[in-house]
């Protein structure tokens, strides 16, 4: 980047990193043969732990687009960092770099581009495999996806989607399901994830712990206990009031919707 930069370039970041080396980023102008209006070079190391090495990309990547966003640009281009001479793990990189911008995107609008060199094609149909599994179908395929019932003053929907998604008064999720819980509390941000700790640490017999959406599109996240049981009719009674449990607490807010997860049916 610094030789295709030239003497301006090189000379800003070896003047910035000596007076600041342990600077989260350092911000150069562009100039050369680069054609982008900044340069941003951040600190990063490799770690052979997988989730100390997950954690760096998460930052790594958070950090640039939180700095993009800052300075109002729309769009922004990473390298697949790591995934080099550093023996890391290419899927875990790919997959957390392109999870980390999704995150970001569903708050943001930007242009966020991953360069894979030429002859990198494994590195690059590894992308590719990740990308893909994030593209949304049609729009004939999404009414497919949906079926919908009316009765009297409401609506039932079960819909094929995302529950972090959904634009709904409360999105629920059940103790019973530890993955459920931290894909809502990872898509709701820091502020929710504090305040379910808070509240399940001051009130460990909860029956619905309710915290802030934090950046989903809700206006409450319910935790609710409930655990699966082999007797049918103790299983359906128990579901019974759960929903009697959620629709109350949400009744008592005015809420006039709410996104359950299909609970008990995945393991």
């Amino acid at each position: 980047i610094c030789q295709a930069g030239g003497d301006p370039v090189s000379t800003s970041y070896k003047q910035q990193n000596s007076r600041n080396p342990n600077a989260p980023i350092i911000i150069v102008e562009s100039a050369g043969k680069i054609a982008s209006k900044t340069i941003y070079f951040l600190p990063w190391k490799a770690n052979p732990d997988e989730s100390i090495l997950r954690k760096s990309i998460e930052n790594f990547v958070s950090l640039a687009l939180e700095k993009a966003i800052e300075q109002k640009y729309r769009s922004i281009v990473f390298p697949a960092i790591g995934c080099g001479g550093f023996g890391c793990s290419i899927q875990l990189i790919a997959r957390t770099m392109i999870e980390t911008v999704y995150s970001k995107l569903k708050t943001y609008q930007m242009s966020v581009s991953f360069i894979i060199q030429p002859n990198k094609k494994h590195i690059y149909d590894e992308f590719k495999e990740h990308v893909d599994a994030l593209k949304l179908p049609s729009p004939s395929s999404i009414e497919l996806r949906k079926i919908a019932a009316d009765f009297g003053k409401g609506v039932i929907e079960v819909e094929m989607g995302d529950i972090t998604t959904q634009t709904v008064d409360v999105i629920v999720g059940s103790t019973s399901s530890g993955i459920l819980r931290e894909i809502i509390l990872k898509a709701a941000g820091k502020e929710s994830q504090l305040a379910y700790e808070i509240e399940r640490r001051n009130h460990p017999n909860y029956i619905l712990i309710e915290i802030p959406a934090g950046s989903l599109q809700c206006k409450k996240i319910f935790f609710v206990k409930w655990g699966p049981n082999d007797n049918e009719e103790i299983l359906q009674q128990s579901l019974i009031d759960l929903i009697n449990i959620v629709v109350q607490n949400a009744i008592s807010h005015k809420f006039t919707s709410i996104a359950f997860p299909a609970i008990g049916c995945g393991k």
